[in-house]
């Protein structure tokens, strides 16, 4: 089993959210028993085959029911949201746990996802409720307060839960897709026996890899309504490892590992399922992107050296074109690469980090592959954040944390604070005042 946590660099109601993740390749492990105490209540016939909680409590419960059926149950993060002043009576979400099920099959995959921050509803960033002048909170206001945690995890979360069922080898994958607060939001089939799954952050589309008839085939569906993006009517090699599957405008790019990982192969198809190119590249994949419009940005590493490729693809009169925007090398180790479009700009931003100078450079290129401007900073990057057109980078050096502004309309830096300590944390509210938490001192400033 894989366990990540990965930490969502969008800051939503002046607080940060984060987007754990579990994945699982294999969910046949022993049964676990109540190792710690449950946050809600098993029901008469139902017992533990696998608690997948973290030692904060944090994670998901796999429960066999009377009949064999498998239930899903999550447990919800209490400390996601705005912190809650002492002595307001509110110190819990209103349900600690949220259930799926039961199942047939078993469980080959389970995430809870964060939905882009750009895909969210209005409503969604509306003033939390806040204690009065006397540090308390009214009953409405409590009542309000509940509210808004039930529409967060509504709007804001997706859990995925797939399960493989059926007998070989009619093998198919159920994969269902619920809102934080246990919803079902749509269900869809794949035939096939499941391989893995890959979830795109920018995007928010999730594709699923599986095995029929000796070939590698996907779906892809957009976690925010459940609906398919694009279903394969085709395969891929299966001992060619698939890094990337997106969309990118009317076409689908797929990204292969090729000749023991040194190479990638890349191969654009029609969103209809039929092949329009196929194309090798060398280098070792590290990470991609996309504008969805017409750009694919590939980063590869070549032991200390980061090279970022840009596929400009279009349709033309003769069929599909795909242009090279190459770019020079960096010396280092990448770091961060991420798709913004501010004000009708395109940015496309990567971060290296190279050690024998300890020098982070900031890279920020248009949709084009045109180098807007470089920003190199003493130090390691160790985060960052997007508030409205602005991207904050976090960088520690030399016993301080800095806090770089940068502007992506004009791609300029506009200001660093910095305080001494390792990095801890760092939040934002919509009004744009900033606190960064290290481990001695905490500072707040205004974005500008």
């Amino acid at each position: 089993m894989i366990f990540t946590s990965r930490c969502k660099n969008n800051f939503i109601f002046g607080s940060l959210i984060l987007a754990i993740t579990f994945t699982l390749t294999a969910c046949q492990g022993e049964p676990q028993g109540e190792s710690k105490s449950l946050p809600f209540k098993l029901k008469p016939g139902e017992k533990i085959d696998q608690d997948k909680r973290d030692e904060s409590g944090l994670g998901y419960v796999v429960i066999k029911g009377r009949e064999g059926g498998i239930t899903v149950v999550w447990v919800k993060d209490k400390n996601r949201y705005t912190p809650i002043p002492p002595g307001t009576g509110i110190d819990i979400v209103p349900e600690d746990a949220a259930r799926a099920g039961p199942f047939g099959g078993k469980l080959v995959d389970f995430e809870i996802l964060v939905v882009p921050l750009s895909r969210l509803p209005a409503s969604v960033f509306a003033p939390w409720p806040e204690p009065g002048t006397d540090g308390r909170m009214s009953d409405e206001d409590k009542r309000k307060y509940r509210m808004r945690v039930d529409l967060d995890d509504k709007e804001s979360k997706r859990v995925v839960v797939v399960t493989e069922e059926g007998v070989p080898p009619n093998l198919f994958i159920v994969i269902r897709i619920f809102d934080g607060n246990g919803k079902l939001i749509r269900m869809q089939r794949k035939t096939g026996k499941f391989k893995r799954a890959i979830f795109n952050e920018d995007t928010g589309e999730k594709t699923f890899l599986v095995e029929s008839e000796g070939i590698l085939q996907w779906i892809v569906l957009d976690i925010q309504d459940g609906s398919i993006v694009t279903d394969s009517r085709f395969g891929l090699q299966l001992d060619l490892p698939v890094v990337s599957i997106e969309r990118v405008g009317n076409h689908v790019v797929v990204i292969q590992r090729w000749r023991n990982g040194g190479w990638i192969r890349v191969q654009i198809y029609s969103t209809d399922g039929q092949l329009q190119n196929v194309f090798d590249i060398p280098g070792s994949y590290v990470t991609s992107t996309t504008n969805g419009l017409d750009v694919k940005a590939i980063v590869f590493q070549d032991r200390d050296t980061v090279y970022q490729d840009m596929l400009k693809i279009e349709t033309g009169t003769g069929g599909t074109v795909v242009r090279g925007l190459p770019q020079n090398g960096l010396a280092g180790k990448h770091q961060h690469l991420q798709y913004d479009k501010v004000s009708g700009k395109q940015r496309f931003v990567e971060v290296v980090y190279f050690k024998a100078r300890d020098e982070t450079t900031i890279r920020i290129l248009d949709e084009n592959g045109n180098l807007v401007n470089t920003i190199v900073a003493k130090g390691k990057y160790r985060h960052h954040l997007k508030h409205r057109n602005k991207k904050i980078f976090i960088i520690e050096r030399d016993g301080f944390t800095d806090a770089y502004v940068i502007n992506l309309i004009t791609a300029r830096q506009e200001q660093v604070t910095s305080r001494s300590g390792h990095f801890r944390r760092i939040s934002v509210t919509l009004g744009g005042k900033a606190t960064l938490i290290t481990d001695k001192f905490s500072v707040d400033f205004q974005v500008r």
